[in-house]
């Protein structure tokens, strides 16, 4: 998650932070979707549940036990799209290039490489969106942010180090 920081302390005054999530619009307009359908499966579940549970003794009923465990299931996942949609701070295509930024477009290359790459800097929740989109907590987000075209940065995934440089810090495209 970003951390954005609202309140500082100062004299007697006590710090709050409030935890937010970029996201691009479409993506927190795709979530509400997904919550909408959990939703809905879950009130079906709930129905399934109650029916299983008034056909006999709960005590030796598979679909009984099947329907509580998929509403379990579906709880947890309606209440970490909530969390998230909450969270959510939507953040627009950035047009300054002067250095990258969340909502910035990039293009860079991998030591090695003869070909460019481009990505969108993004939040966590954009990044599953397409292919181009990264998120800016993921590893090359994380060391391309606040960098200029020319720069040449590394970063390590696993045991491996990987260098790339910054080619042109376009406005975002999404």
């Amino acid at each position: 998650m970003i951390l954005s920081l609202e309140n500082t302390v100062v004299g007697e005054r006590i710090a709050t932070e409030k935890k937010t999530i970029p996201m691009s619009n479409s993506t927190y307009e795709r979530l509400q979707e997904e919550l909408d359908q959990l939703l809905s499966k879950l009130s079906e579940t709930m129905i399934s549940q109650g029916e299983a549970g008034s056909a006999s003794d709960w005590h030796d009923n598979a679909a009984y036990d099947e329907a509580v465990r998929a509403s379990g299931v579906l709880q947890t996942q309606v209440e970490r799209i909530r969390e998230v949609l909450s969270a959510a701070e939507i953040i627009e295509p950035r047009q300054e290039t002067a250095q990258v930024g969340i909502g910035n477009t990039i293009e860079v290359l991998f030591d090695g490489e003869d070909d460019p790459e481009t990505y969108t800097i993004l939040g966590p929740e954009d990044s599953a969106t397409r292919q181009d989109m990264i998120s800016v907590v993921s590893p090359l987000g994380k060391s391309v942010l606040g960098k200029k075209a020319g720069e040449t940065v590394s970063y390590r995934v696993g045991s491996r180090d990987i260098s790339v440089k910054v080619l042109t810090v376009l406005p975002g495209n999404f």
